[in-house]
Parts: structure tokens; C-alpha cells; sequence
């Protein structure tokens, strides 16, 4: 079942399956957020939806995009810049794909450079 309610003066409209996620979008009226739920929901149900999020991306792909797109525009560009070259020595980090991107997983790269020797004020838990 759609939800919907009043978020900053629009009306947005959600629409949620366990395997396949949330869909939402906002409106300026009620019965447009409500017809574009019911049909979001049709859709979910009968399996045709294509999921927006692209399963093949790694956290290496996501690590090099924010290198080229934001930290360029950072004060501190050359300093995260090098951090997340650090970063991306990792190739256990790196090859993790999105979908598999949990909490464990980052915690097991934090548990292996405690390990490793890093001084435990560079390492944030």
C-alpha cells in the first residue's frame, strides 16, 4: 500500500517493497501523488519495474567519482585527495560492490588496520 502525506508544502508519495525498495516522488496535489502511487504500486507488483540502482558499481567506481567531482572543489583537496588514494590501496574495500557495501565489511577493514599497526587516533570507531 502507497503512502502518502504533506512534506514541505508538497505532497509526496511512497511506495515500498521489501526486495525491490522504495520509490518516492512529491507533488503539488494530493490526487496526482495518489494516481502516481497506485501505478507505481501496479507496476512493483507485477514485477516490471526496473531498479534505478545499478548493481555492477563498486566502492572503487563511487571513490573515483567523488574524487573527480568533489573534492576538487574542497579547501582541502589535496589531503582527501590522498586520503582516499589510501583508501583505494585496499583492493578488499574496493572490490566491495554496492549491494554488498554493510556495516561488517567496514568494520572488518577497520579491524585489519588496528591490526596492521595504525595509531588508534586515525582510526575512528
Amino acid at each position: 500500500m502507497p503512502s502518502i502525506r504533506k512534506r514541505n508544502g508538497l505532497w509526496q508519495a511512497q511506495v515500498r517493497k521489501r526486495n525491490t525498495g522504495s520509490i518516492s516522488k512529491s507533488f503539488h496535489r494530493k490526487s496526482d501523488a495518489t494516481k502516481w502511487a497506485l501505478q507505481q504500486e501496479i507496476t512493483l507488483q507485477s514485477g516490471s519495474l526496473i531498479s534505478k540502482q545499478r548493481d555492477d558499481h563498486t566502492l572503487n567506481c563511487l571513490m573515483n567519482r567523488y574524487l573527480e567531482e568533489v573534492t576538487p572543489h574542497k579547501r582541502g583537496k589535496e589531503q582527501e585527495g590522498r586520503r582516499i588514494k589510501r583508501l583505494r590501496n585496499d583492493n578488499k574495500l574496493v572490490r566491495t560492490f554496492l549491494r554488498a557495501a554493510r556495516p561488517p565489511v567496514f568494520a572488518s577493514f577497520r579491524d585489519t588496520r588496528i591490526h596492521d599497526g595504525v595509531r588508534a587516533c586515525q582510526v575512528r570507531e
